[in-house]
């Protein structure tokens, strides 16, 4: 049995895409820039941050001179927007449940913003997650491993009674630099390519199974 779980955020836990969708196109036409990415869109292009996902829909749109503008708009409407279509993947709720009832300390770690982070996972799970960290001010963003060791330092965790839940190849990544093995999940928004499929150790394709295994 895991006692302690690192929990990805978008495409792990909810399914933040549609108000991060909706939040990108207002941005870049609030700032002069005709946009209609759709879902499958945006899905290519998270992961890796806020700052990377803005960089890979301007550098589509030939507009990279546009990125100082497009963020500040893009923060100010997902601050906005992030709490009207998100909502948590089918049974990720009573998986969760599941593990609390065992006592597995549940963490989330995730490359938006720290405060968007927590007003997010505050508002769809109350109460549930021991802590919550977003990228603050010049931290670095997954995959390397800061927000993890940050976790294990300041809360006396146990490092290999530990796993990392992701479904992305960044969060394979992260895993492997903050040396724990991973649960990779396959309902989320990860190119599920087996070249690096086959390196995570355990592998989900329903909540429940996912809780079953970290609880074993």
């Amino acid at each position: 049995m895991f006692k302690n779980v690192f929990f990805d955020l978008d495409g792990t836990l909810m399914d933040t895409l549609w108000d991060i969708t909706d939040a990108l196109n207002d941005a870049l036409n609030t700032n002069g820039i005709k946009s209609s990415f759709t879902y499958e869109d945006t899905k290519k292009m998270i992961g890796r941050g806020t700052d990377h996902l803005l960089n890979m829909a301007l550098e589509a749109m030939g507009r990279k001179d546009a990125f100082d503008c497009v963020r500040a708009t893009y923060l100010k409407n997902y601050k906005d927007y992030q709490t009207r279509k998100t909502k948590p993947f089918k049974g990720m709720e009573e998986a969760i449940k599941a593990l609390k009832e065992k006592g597995v300390r549940l963490y989330v770690c995730t490359n938006k913003p720290n405060e968007l982070a927590k007003i997010i996972v505050e508002y769809v799970m109350p109460g549930i997650f021991d802590g919550v960290r977003g990228v603050g001010a010049n931290e670095p963003v997954k995959p390397n491993p800061y927000q993890v060791d940050e976790f294990i330092k300041n809360d006396g965790l146990n490092r290999k009674e530990c796993i990392f839940v992701g479904d992305s190849k960044p969060d394979l990544e992260t895993a492997r630099n903050a040396r724990l093995p991973l649960c990779l999940v396959k309902w989320g928004y990860g190119f599920y390519d087996e070249d690096w499929v086959n390196e995570a150790e355990y592998v989900a394709t329903t909540p429940k199974e996912m809780a079953e295994i970290i609880i074993k």
